[in-house]
């Protein structure tokens, strides 16, 4: 046997020359451990040490079950009070193994070595796990993670993160061990080292082909329907038009292939080309969560409809109520109303078009003193509001609008200056509302209409008290009443909604907050100016401001409703039940009422057109019919038709032969007197005998017969075979089909 090491070292410089990836985390097991009372060293060099004895503990986990030995832990708490565990505690499995742990790090991170004798466990001698936690109320708890790849066996050790090459020259049997099957590639049996295959698959150029076959295949295949398209035209160019509708079938379908071709090349090109954005870019996981679905309307509606629904919710909104408006404001006494700013700066008697109050009471960042970490400097326990949200801040609105004007005066000197504005003030508190909206897909787009909003009650129940400062150990000077309805961290679910709604309300605060100065020339000292709230052109907020910043804020918190994710997520019958899971049509529960409507092609008739085309030909129609009846029964309803042989059987009448046909031309000609001999067609009877023994023509005593005859010859049968006496036939009387005997 002869080992490569000259294949192996090649193997690890590529392997260290790949680009850097994160390591995986794999779960191992959680620990809990508890402690017997510490011995305290003392300040040392370094710090302070304890001497912490780990009394026992649990271990719980997919990989990992037992319990907790005995241990010493000798951390160090340093200077800034942060925590360095160094442990070393023995694990024992449920299956009587024993594994010695080792543990170091910075609270609340820890670093894990194991080392055990156990066949079984021995993966762990090579594994290194990252543990985190804290304390809790049985003493220490920690999350332990293995760093790389998860144990794959047993009984494979740390060498299975090596591809070993190996060659047998004597059977000439080659091994190549793929290692990890979850990292191993389908690609086959390897070719043999050394071989010039082997040197090909082993280029850039041969991985950039082998990889990326079906981009350059499509692109090849594309560019040669293109070329055949050519030819095609080519070939078709200036020769006679024949047969168009094939040929521009033929056309049409080398289009097609070949666009067809190209767009997949594209689509596989750019879907490589997210990767190398990632890779090379750093992206929020937020950020890759939220690529836009397709095809949220055909979901919503179903291919080809619109639809409307109308779904009511819970979600912040703000109550607003004007506190005076007019040419003229009393500042005084808005002031005792609270209003935060002198009414009197806005125009026409002050400068200001625009001033906002938005942050009073707001929730203080910065809580206590920390680390740069945010660890608190101070040590527990904590002050009893730390972190509380106390009050949501009102906002105070003052502005000036333009009476019945698009041009308002825009310097005091102009005469209209004090009739032509009107000021007014008001404030909005932050509210719980109860929303009912309707949501409309038309063309595949959606839109939003509020139908209605009612207020429930205050998001913070309390009310902010202006100039107080706190006196709780908190940097948080904000003080409200009552204290007993400010949201505790420890309140955890009232907590995270209303930390949520905050932020939805702080996201409109920020823009609105600040002033707006109109004369004698405009200073912008607002971010309104970036919303529809202010006309940038005349320097003047809407004439209705208050319920434009509701019906903004509606905008801001509805908007949330665009996130791809948040479409079709839950059912709205039962909210508890995800749409993905459930079929609305084999589960009537799930029904929820939507109107759907579509615009579509249909066949439009127009009955008046219709019919009287119809009535003329069936007029038309039922007279022929008539006359057909008619003829029927002077043939003695007999069907008659016009095929050859029915014209040669009448043209052979006997009646025919005692014509003069002898006076005939030499060469075939009729004589006039045969063809002005009047000619019909009906019933002939063969000449009977005479008195003399030979036939007498137009006797009726002779067969009977239908054929071509003269005219008295078919009246002479008629009235001896057929005719009534004194009824002799006619067209008129034709028409009668029934008569009475």
């Amino acid at each position: 046997m002869l080992a490569l090491p000259v294949t192996l070292l090649a193997l690890a410089a590529t392997a260290l020359a790949a680009d850097p990836a994160p390591p995986k985390l794999t779960y191992l097991y959680s620990a809990n451990l508890t402690f017997a009372a510490p011995i305290t060293i003392g300040a040392v060099p370094t710090g302070n040490r304890d001497l912490l004895t780990i009394s026992g503990g649990t271990v719980t986990g997919p990989k990992i079950k037992g319990k907790i030995g005995t241990g010493l832990d000798w951390g160090l708490t340093d200077a800034k009070g942060v925590f360095s565990p160094d442990a070393l505690y023995t694990l024992h499995t449920d299956d009587n193994a024993t594994v010695l742990v080792f543990e170091k790090g910075h609270a609340p991170n820890v670093h894990i070595l194991f080392e055990t004798a156990s066949e079984k466990y021995a993966w762990l001698n090579s594994a290194v796990a990252y543990a985190t936690g804290g304390p809790n109320d049985k003493g220490i708890g920690l999350d332990v993670w293995q760093k790389g790849r998860p144990p794959v066996s047993p009984s494979r050790d740390g060498a299975e993160f090596l591809s070993v090459v190996r060659v047998e020259r004597r059977e000439d049997v080659q091994e190549y061990d793929l290692g990890n099957p979850d990292d191993a590639a389908d690609y086959g049996t390897p070719p043999p080292p050394g071989s010039r295959f082997f040197l090909l698959t082993q280029s850039g150029a041969w991985k950039l082909l082998s990889s990326g076959w079906l981009m350059y295949g499509m692109l090849c295949v594309g560019v040669a329907f293109v070329v055949g398209h050519h030819a095609f035209y080519n070939y078709l160019d200036g020769k006679p038009a024949d047969d168009q509708i094939r040929m521009m079938r033929f056309g049409n379908l080398l289009s097609y292939a070949a666009k067809a071709s190209l767009l997949a090349s594209v689509v596989f090109a750019y879907r490589q080309q997210i990767w190398v954005t990632i890779t090379d870019n750093v992206l929020r996981l937020k950020t890759i969560d939220i690529i836009p679905r397709d095809n949220v309307a055909i979901e919503t509606c179903g291919g080809g409809w619109n639809c409307s629904y109308t779904v009511s919710f819970k979600a912040p909104g703000y109550k607003c109520s004007e506190l005076a408006k007019g040419h003229t404001l009393d500042a005084d006494a808005l002031e005792r109303q609270g209003v935060p700013f002198n009414a009197s700066d806005l125009i026409p008697k002050g400068n200001y078009s625009y001033i906002a109050r938005a942050e009073m009471g707001d929730y203080a960042s910065e809580q206590i003193d920390a680390y740069v970490e945010g660890a608190p400097v101070m040590a527990p326990p904590y002050p009893k509001n730390l972190g509380a949200f106390r009050t949501e801040p009102v906002l105070w609105v003052g502005y000036s609008v333009v009476n019945g004007s698009d041009n308002p005066p825009e310097k005091r000197t102009d005469p209209r200056w004090n009739t032509a504005f009107e000021a007014a003030v008001f404030r909005c508190e932050h509210y719980l509302t109860d929303y009912t909206v309707e949501f409309n897909y038309t063309f595949s787009q959606q839109t939003v209409r509020v139908l209605e909003s009612k207020y429930l009650h205050p998001i913070i129940n309390t009310t902010f008290i202006p100039n107080k400062n706190a006196t709780d150990g908190t940097k948080d000077n904000t003080t409200a009443t009552p204290e007993t309805n400010y949201v505790l961290p420890l309140d955890v679910e009232n907590y995270r909604l209303t930390a949520a709604y905050h932020s939805i309300g702080k996201r409109l605060r920020s823009y609105l907050n600040g002033r707006l100065q109109y004369t004698p020339y405009a200073i912008v000292e607002t971010q309104a100016t970036k919303t529809s709230l202010i006309d940038i052109e005349t320097f003047l907020p809407a004439r209705d401001l208050m319920a434009e910043i509701q019906h903004l804020y509606e905008n801001v918190t509805l908007s949330l409703l665009s996130n791809p994710q948040f479409f079709v997520v839950s059912w709205a019958a039962d909210p508890t039940r995800r749409s993905g899971n459930s079929n609305a049509t084999a589960d009537p529960a799930l029904a929820y009422p939507c109107v759907k409507t579509r615009v579509a092609n249909t066949f439009a008739y127009n009955r008046a057109e219709l019919w009287t085309a119809y009535a003329v030909a069936v007029g038309a129609a039922c007279f022929a019919v008539v006359l057909g009846s008619a003829a029927l029964r002077q043939n003695g309803f007999r069907v008659r038709d016009a095929r050859v042989s029915s014209i040669v059987a009448a043209t052979r009448a006997l009646g025919l032969e005692g014509l003069p046909w002898e006076a005939a031309g030499e060469w075939g000609g009729v004589s006039d007197e045969i063809l002005g001999m009047k000619l019909g067609y009906g019933a002939v009877a063969e000449p009977g005998p005479g008195p003399d023994g030979a036939g007498a023509p137009g006797a009726a005593s002779g067969r009977v017969y239908y054929g071509l005859a003269p005219r008295e010859a078919l009246e002479r049968t008629g009235a001896g075979t057929f005719a009534q006496p004194g009824q002799p036939r006619n067209r008129r009387r034709a028409l009668r089909f029934w008569t009475r005997e």
